[in-house]
Parts: C-alpha cells; sequence; structure tokens
C-alpha cells in the first residue's frame, strides 16, 4: 500500500540496492514468460550489477538537467526511469519499471511526464518494447506513443521482436 510520502526524484547513490532490487522483480514479472530466465539473469547480471548502476549514477549527477529519476516510498524504491540523449533534443527512454504491487496507479505516468518535464527541448522521445510485453505496450500507447519500427534483436542468445515506440 503506497503512503503519502511517495516521491518522485532524482536518483541517489544510496538508492541503487533498491533500483537492483525493483529490476530483479521487474524483469521476471515481465519478462519471465517471453524471455529464458538464463537471458533474463545474463541481461540483469550485467546492466544492472551495482558497478553498472553507479555509473549510470555518476553519470547522472553530472547531467542538467537530472535524467535518471526513482519513485520512493518513505525509504523504499518501488520504481525508476531513466532517458539518454542520442541526439540533439532526442531522448531514449531507456529503463522505466515499477514494481508489480504498485502498477496501474498512475505512477509510471507520474513518472515518465516528470522525466518529459525536465528535458526543453524535447522534439522527440522512443522506447524499445519487446513485442510480447502487452503490459509496456498498452503503458507506451496510453501515453501517446505509436509504433515507429520492429526489429529483431538477439537478447543474450534469444531472438526477440523489438517495436520502437515514439512521440514527439
Amino acid at each position: 500500500m503506497l503512503s503519502n510520502n511517495v516521491q518522485i526524484r532524482p536518483i541517489r547513490e544510496t538508492d541503487l540496492l533498491g533500483v537492483q532490487k525493483v529490476a530483479h522483480t521487474t524483469w521476471f514479472n515481465t519478462y519471465n514468460k517471453i524471455l529464458p530466465e538464463e537471458s533474463i539473469q545474463k541481461f540483469l547480471s550485467h546492466a544492472y550489477s551495482l558497478d553498472h548502476l553507479k555509473k549510470s549514477w555518476e553519470e547522472d549527477i553530472k547531467k542538467t538537467p537530472r535524467q535518471f529519476y526513482v519513485i520512493a516510498d518513505k525509504d523504499s524504491i518501488i520504481g525508476y526511469g531513466q532517458l539518454t540523449e542520442r541526439a540533439p533534443a532526442e531522448y531514449e527512454l531507456t529503463r522505466i519499471y515499477i514494481l508489480p504491487e504498485f502498477q496501474g496507479k498512475g505512477l509510471g505516468k507520474r513518472l515518465l511526464n516528470q522525466l518529459i518535464d525536465t528535458i526543453h527541448p524535447l522534439q522527440r522521445m522512443f522506447a524499445w518494447v519487446e513485442k510480447e510485453n502487452s503490459v509496456g505496450r498498452t503503458f507506451y500507447q496510453s501515453m501517446n506513443f505509436h509504433v515507429e519500427k520492429e526489429l529483431q534483436d538477439n537478447f543474450f542468445g534469444t531472438i526477440t521482436t523489438l517495436l520502437q515506440y515514439a512521440r514527439k
């Protein structure tokens, strides 16, 4: 249950372990019927190692505006999102995940809107979504993203289909 103390704020170094825990929970919840467990484990051990997260945080604190945010409920991290600039005024939403028990409460929309509101100018934003991730696809569609392209990807030994959702 959410408290009245929910904050959406830039990530702090003390949040890294919480982000890692959210990643492990949400990735298995989201992709366990789409991707093999071994592929998920390989990805998480790389992209969400504490060293990798610390590097992401160290890069983010140098940016103005900040582009890596968390959702904190009291002292617990329950979600996170990160933008990466790919070209002037063009950003990729490289990660956005909310713990399953807090999904459907508008937190993902609040987080994405917070990220969008921090970036000026913003001409285009995009995200890659696994084609079979119906929850993710519904989320992006509800936020006025549309499919621009589809491609095959080798995800740690598993061939998957990704959709690029974008909005201007």
